[in-house]
């Protein structure tokens, strides 16, 4: 997800890289990017609370909000982007792209589709606010 994130903010695409920092090293390569604060672009990062997809749309859309910000591209796994769409869309009411970035393979992916199906189900029928 990084790389192409990356790969959007050298295509201008983007000017601020908004990171959603992992718990206890889980996501390194973020988290060394919020370390090192690059100079190119500007780099926002934030710890959701609660620690969800939907933690990370509220976060992102106050901070859209506080900065006047009318269009947000979300960059997340392939796997994820329908769900994330879903979640970001209800909580943020601007101009909303979001790209897939290829995830790796591997027996963690049928785990990944599970679990976003079954996210899928609680965010349709469930808990349908942002």
């Amino acid at each position: 997800r990084l790389e192409r994130a990356e790969a959007l903010l050298d295509e201008q695409l983007a000017d601020t890289l908004v990171v959603s920092m992992g718990r206890g090293g889980q996501r390194r390569a973020t988290d060394a990017v919020c370390a090192s604060q690059p100079t190119d672009f500007e780099v926002i990062c934030f710890r959701a609370d609660p620690f969800t997809t939907r933690g990370e749309a509220r976060v992102v859309a106050r901070l859209a909000a506080a900065r006047g910000w009318t269009k947000l591209l979300v960059v997340t796994s392939d796997y994820h982007a329908r769900r994330a769409r879903l979640l970001f869309g209800r909580c943020y009411d601007g101009s909303l792209v979001v790209v897939g970035a290829p995830s790796s393979g591997g027996p963690a992916v049928v785990l990944n589709h599970a679990h976003e199906g079954a996210g899928l189900v609680y965010a349709n029928f469930v808990a349908r606010g942002c």
